[in-house]
């Protein structure tokens, strides 16, 4: 009974869809079936008359190729090809190695193209035309002798991808490379403009990158040298070229030549340029002549106007960056505070600059509260890094020592949470004057300031290694030991500024009555490493304050 309902409903089904085809099928369906085209033909027979093999402009073999086509085909293609090693070559499809063809006697060049397979490295001996239909077989062929020599499959593809570009997205891709400086893409750039050079040497915007290349990749004498002579190279072929003049400011700067320095930027400011660089590089020459108020001013004029959304806006966050390195006095900081809130507001895809300026809150105002606000919603925007979660838990360690009643607790753990006590944690809160009142607490708290890390460091080791003077004094002051053994050696914390030979730290220790002369490691004193190193300065301020 079931059996039949089932056939029966089956039954149903296969009605309605009838009924539906019906209905909805086109009575001119035979409209939609392609009817064959008709055309006149040509007199005689399709043929390929010649093929010649050519460099093309951007340096990929060609085969120009001389035809004869009659009509009759459907989708008439030349498809060229070149032979294989691996006989499975011939199932791949590349519609770049076909070319529409028209009746009559004409030529088309078409790119010789790579078979895919093999992968590794081979040679090819033939060239082979062939001329058809796109979808049919191949009615005319011809071939001829003509060995080609094939890079492995992913250089080759790479290598013609390269090839490919215009002068314009060499140039911009160039650009990007030496902003990005990343290790992998760097070399590329400098490839990128060569090519655009070897094309067109009049291309006046690639004499300033190669400059830039030439400084990134080989800071120092040389590099700027290099970078001189690329300036002055295009400079030759374009004098008012203002971004070359800009550049070549950098450079003299760099060199110490103050004065030329400024002449570049005369210049290039005359010429008129919207390349944010010249201001920032101009605030550079200033700030290293000691014109303190000028570099301020002329910093502000690479910030005066809205992002650039472009290179440029490298030349507004180095701007950025050197004013709050000037806007130190007191004067002068709430300028640098309006500036750290606007970078953050201009930069919202950098979260990260938020945490700047909660540190920034902390060290010149002791501002936990600006600060913890500042931080958090910078690691809600998406800052993951270290120092987002290092500035919050000391934003809350300074609420802690600054608070009284059940609110302290709460932001004790809030510390604890984002900066567990550690080495690290007690260096980086003496590093400043607003914060090192936090150890007081933090030893009411039983917390050693010569507590070691899994390296065997403390706060003093990292300190006198980093030469911060001013951080190892508030140490010291608050009981760190300079006796103390740190590091897998084992050595007196007090002899780092002897290793690392940093004359203040010395001096530091002996202010504090540290008796140099006589600590030893390894049955040597800190004299005879003094004079192991060949340091006669901290040689002589240890001799003349031994102690017998």
């Amino acid at each position: 009974m079931k059996d039949k309902r089932t056939i029966w409903l089956m039954g149903i089904l296969l009605a309605l869809i009838g009924i539906f085809l019906i209905v909805n099928f086109p009575k001119d369906h035979e409209s939609i079936v392609q009817q064959p085209v008709k055309e006149e033909l040509l007199a005689g027979k399709n043929e390929i008359k010649s093929i010649e093999i050519r460099k093309g402009e951007n340096g990929a073999l060609e085969a120009h190729v001389r035809y004869f086509y009659r009509g009759g085909e459907s989708n008439p293609v030349l498809r060229v090809i070149t032979d294989s090693p691996d006989p499975n070559a011939n199932f791949y499809v590349d519609e770049e190695q076909n070319a529409p063809i028209k009746k009559g006697e004409h030529s088309a060049t078409i790119e010789i193209k790579r078979q895919p397979v093999p992968e590794k490295e081979f040679t090819s001996h033939k060239v082979i035309v062939s001329l058809g239909s796109k979808f049919g077989p191949t009615k005319v062929k011809k071939e001829i002798e003509h060995s080609i020599e094939w890079p492995d499959f992913f250089s080759y593809i790479r290598n013609r991808e390269f090839t490919k570009k215009t002068t314009a997205e060499l140039y911009k891709e160039a650009v990007e490379f030496i902003d990005q400086a990343d290790s992998r893409t760097f070399n590329q750039a400098k490839k990128n403009l060569e090519r655009i050079l070897l094309k067109d040497p009049a291309y006046i915007d690639a004499y300033p990158e190669l400059a830039r290349f030439s400084m990134k990749s080989n800071w120092g004498p040389e590099g700027l040298k290099q970078a001189e002579t690329y300036l002055l190279s295009g400079l030759a072929l374009q004098k008012d070229h203002a971004n070359s003049h800009v550049l070549l400011g950098y450079v003299y700067t760099h060199q110490n030549r103050f004065d030329e320095a400024e002449q570049e930027f005369i210049t290039a400011e005359k010429l008129g340029t919207n390349n944010l660089w010249l201001w920032a590089n101009w605030g550079e020459l200033n700030a290293l002549r000691g014109k303190h108020e000028e570099a301020i001013s002329t910093y502000l004029k690479a910030i005066a106007s809205p992002r650039t959304y472009n290179t440029y806006d490298r030349a507004r966050l180095d701007a950025y960056r050197k004013l709050f390195a000037l806007l130190n006095t007191q004067e002068e900081l709430s300028k640098a505070d309006e500036l750290y809130k606007r970078r953050a507001e201009e930069y919202p895809n950098s979260p990260c600059f938020l945490t700047e300026y909660a540190a920034f809150r902390i060290s010149s105002f002791e501002d936990f509260q600006g600060a913890l606000n500042a931080g958090r919603k910078a690691i809600e925007a998406g800052c993951d890094s270290t120092e987002s979660r290092q500035i919050m838990g000391i934003a809350n360690y300074l609420a802690w020592a600054s608070t009284e009643g059940q609110q302290r607790d709460a932001y004790l753990s809030q510390a604890q949470i984002f900066f567990p006590e550690s080495p690290q944690l007690i260096y980086l809160l003496s590093r400043n004057a607003s914060t090192s009142k936090v150890l007081s607490e933090l030893k009411k708290q039983f917390i050693s300031i010569d507590t070691k890390d899994n390296n065997n460091y403390n706060a003093l080791a990292y300190a006198l290694m980093e030469n911060n003077i001013p951080s190892a004094r508030r140490l010291i002051k608050l009981g760190a030991q300079p006796t103390e053994p740190v590091s897998e050696e084992e050595y007196p914390v007090a002899l780092i500024p002897v290793f690392h030979q940093h004359t203040e730290g010395v001096q530091l220790l002996l202010e504090n009555g540290v008796n140099l002369s006589a600590m030893k490691y390894r049955g040597i004193s800190a004299l005879g490493y003094a004079e192991q190193l060949e340091n006669p300065e901290i040689y002589q301020l240890i001799k003349s304050k031994s102690r017998t």
